[in-house]
């Protein structure tokens, strides 16, 4: 199978947010291949290795929940820690792909903005 990444997998980095990516197995090995940085020393990634999709998926749901119920003043210390890592991956996207991504995520936000489509 082959493991595509649409400009929708590159909108949490232009918004400097940690990710989950639920996608084939080796996604995430994917995208640390293309240069970016993952938050495995934040978020439990081991989702990205299971072959069964429901299991990755439960997996995946399990890892971004254990993330977001720590304590807002915990979430922002780590999200300070993280800063690095959206720089550096904000970075590698604007010097490693087309202008495409970035016009097209410009038209889901204004979608979404104007429209309230999403």
């Amino acid at each position: 199978f082959t493991l595509f990444l649409s400009e929708k997998a590159f909108k949490p980095i232009i918004f400097f947010q940690p990710f989950v990516m639920f996608g084939r197995p080796g996604t995430i090995k994917l995208l640390q291949e293309l240069g970016y940085k993952t938050f495995g020393d934040y978020i439990d990634e081991s989702y990205d290795n299971i072959e069964d999709d429901k299991t990755r998926l439960y997996k995946a749901v399990e890892s971004a929940k254990t993330f977001i119920n720590q304590s807002p003043e915990q979430l922002t210390k780590l999200m300070e820690e993280m800063i690095p890592i959206f720089e550096h991956n904000y970075k590698t996207l604007k010097t490693n792909h087309d202008s495409k991504i970035f016009d097209r995520l410009r038209e889901d936000m204004y979608t979404c903005l104007h429209t309230g489509n999403n």
